[in-house]
């Protein structure tokens, strides 16, 4: 069974990063976790997310919501971009 079926069938939130990939299910309630930057296959915490970045998550998560969604940012700068992006959101 593959991820977006099984997602489907539990009824399952798939947490993921917008800017790496497609959430497997876009249900009426999205998840999004952003740890920072990634290279070589690792996670680089200490990382500013550019305002370029902040509105390409802002419009991927608006065009995959179809409810409620909710960002979360895990990464060294993570209370200001979070209060960027809630700034950037009430833009839209």
């Amino acid at each position: 069974m593959g991820g977006s079926r099984w997602s489907e069938e539990f009824d399952v939130i798939d947490v993921t990063d917008p800017l790496v990939r497609i959430p497997l299910h876009n249900g009426e309630m999205n998840y999004y976790r952003l740890h920072g930057r990634y290279e070589n296959g690792r996670i680089i915490y200490r990382h500013s997310y550019s305002d370029e970045e902040l509105k390409k998550i802002r419009e991927r998560v608006l065009g995959w919501n179809r409810g409620e969604g909710f960002v979360f940012f895990n990464n060294s700068d993570m209370c200001r971009d979070a209060r960027r992006f809630r700034a950037m959101m009430k833009e839209v």
